[in-house]
């Protein structure tokens, strides 16, 4: 998750969007438009955000980031973002 995070903050859109379970056809796109819409404080929190509280329940997971709850799902043995 944490590799997520910074692809998106690092603009990496299409790695990303490779590790979400489902996106959409624009996902890459879409990511580029939001990351256009933050400013540089909220891209250095999404570099350095600490993972905790990781709760596995066979291929489903939930995981915090600061203060955000991200749902995962292990899909060919990688862990995607919901």
């Amino acid at each position: 998750m944490a590799s997520y995070r910074h692809e998106v903050a690092d603009g990496n859109f299409d790695s990303a969007c490779e590790r979400l379970a489902r996106a959409p056809h624009s996902c890459a796109e879409r990511m580029e438009e939001a990351r256009h819409r933050l400013d540089e404080d909220a891209i250095e929190r999404l570099q350095e955000a600490e993972v905790s509280d990781v709760r596995i329940r066979g291929d489903t997971a939930t995981a915090r980031a600061d203060e955000e709850t991200f749902d995962l799902r292990r899909i060919d043995g990688e862990w995607r973002v919901e």
